[in-house]
C-alpha cells in the first residue's frame, strides 16, 4: 500500500537528560505523541502532529526538530500564552528513568478543539495517534475527544497510550477515572505492564479482558525486556519476546514501539483492526518490539528513534 498517514496529537516538550555525574543536563526533543510521530517519519509513513508549541527559544528548538524529521506542521500552533513544557530526567544505573516536570501552566495545555486543521482529518488519514497527557486539564483535553471523534468519522483507526506520569495528575484516582473513560475513543490500546496494574489493579489476562470491556478493539501490553501480549477479544492471547540489547536510556522506547506497530499494521492493508491477522499482529509486534529495544540503547527520545535498516538488520 502507499505510506501509511499517521497523525498524532499531545505534548512536545524539552527533555533535559541529566549526564554522567548527575550535574550536567542536555536538552533533547521529546513528548510521547512527538516521539511516536518523529518515529513513523523515520519509518516512511506521513506523519503529522498536533500541538501547541510556546513562542519561546524551546519552541523554536523542537518546530525545527519537526521539520528536520519531516513531519509535517500544519497542526502546530504557537503561543505567547504559556511556554513550552520542560521535563528534567534522571536515569539510574539501568537507564530507568525519574522526571521532574515543569508545566503549570504550559503552551501544549492550551490546545483548543477550533485548532484542529480540517486537512489533517480528510479521507487519507489512517491512525490518530493520542496520550492521556493531554486529557488532564482544559481546553486540551475537549481538543483531544474531538479529534479522536473526528478521526472516527473519517474511517482511521484511533490509537491510545495513556503514558501514565503521576506527578502531573491532581491525584491518582482522577488519572485512574481520566485515562479509562478515554478508552471507549480507541479501537488501538497500548499500555505497559506498571500502567495494567495501576489501571486495573491485575497484571495478567484478567487486566487485560478488563481494559478490553472498556471497548477498544486490540490491546498490547509492554512488558519491556520481556517484550509484549496481544489481547483480543474472541482470541488467545499471544506474547512476543523482545530482542536483547544493551539498554544505556529506556527514554521513549515505548513511543518507538507503538510507531513502528502501528507503521506496520496500517500497511497490512486492512481496514478493521478485527480483522488483523494473529500471524500479522506477531510481525507487527516483533517489529515494535525491535524499535523500543533500540531506542533504549542510544540517549535521548527522538535521537534513539530507529530506521527500518536498523531494525531489520537486528531482527535478523
Amino acid at each position: 500500500m502507499s505510506r501509511p498517514r499517521i497523525v498524532c496529537l499531545g505534548e512536545a516538550l524539552i527533555d533535559f537528560l541529566q549526564g554522567q555525574g548527575g550535574d550536567t543536563f542536555k536538552r533533547q526533543p521529546g513528548g510521547a505523541p512527538l516521539n511516536v510521530a518523529c518515529g513513523a517519519a523515520k519509518l516512511g509513513a506521513r506523519a503529522a502532529i498536533i500541538t501547541m508549541l510556546g513562542r519561546d527559544l524551546f519552541g523554536d528548538f523542537l518546530e525545527r526538530i519537526i521539520v528536520e524529521h519531516g513531519v509535517e506542521t500544519s497542526g502546530v500552533r504557537r503561543t505567547t500564552e504559556a511556554n513550552t513544557a520542560l521535563a528534567f530526567v534522571a536515569l539510574d544505573a539501568r537507564g530507568e528513568r525519574t522526571f521532574s516536570f515543569y508545566r503549570k501552566p504550559c503552551a501544549d495545555q492550551l490546545l483548543r478543539p477550533t485548532d484542529l486543521e480540517d486537512v489533517l482529518f480528510g479521507d487519507d488519514l489512517d491512525v490518530f495517534h493520542f496520550g492521556s497527557i493531554s486529557l488532564i486539564t482544559e481546553p486540551s483535553a475537549s481538543a483531544t475527544r474531538a479529534a479522536a471523534a473526528r478521526a472516527r468519522k473519517a474511517g482511521a483507526w484511533v490509537s491510545y497510550d495513556p503514558n501514565l506520569r503521576e506527578p502531573l495528575w491532581p491525584d491518582l484516582d482522577t488519572a485512574r477515572v481520566t485515562i479509562l473513560s478515554a478508552m471507549p475513543l480507541a479501537d488501538v490500546v497500548k499500555v505497559s505492564d506498571g500502567e495494567l496494574r495501576f489501571l486495573t489493579g491485575l497484571d495478567d489476562d484478567a487486566g487485560a479482558a478488563a481494559l478490553l470491556s472498556k471497548g477498544p478493539a486490540l490491546l498490547v501490553v509492554t512488558r519491556g525486556a520481556r517484550g509484549c501480549s496481544i489481547y483480543r477479544g474472541g482470541h488467545a492471547p499471544v506474547h512476543v519476546d523482545a530482542p536483547t540489547v544493551r539498554v544505556v536510556d529506556t527514554t521513549g522506547a515505548g513511543d518507538a514501539f507503538v510507531a513502528a506497530f502501528l507503521d506496520a499494521l496500517v500497511r497490512s492493508g486492512e481496514d478493521e483492526v478485527a480483522a488483523l491477522s494473529t500471524p500479522l499482529l506477531v510481525g507487527a509486534a516483533r517489529l515494535g518490539n525491535a524499535a523500543g529495544a533500540l531506542a533504549t540503547t542510544r540517549y535521548g527520545a527522538i535521537p534513539a528513534l530507529p530506521t527500518r535498516e536498523e531494525i531489520d538488520e537486528l531482527l535478523g
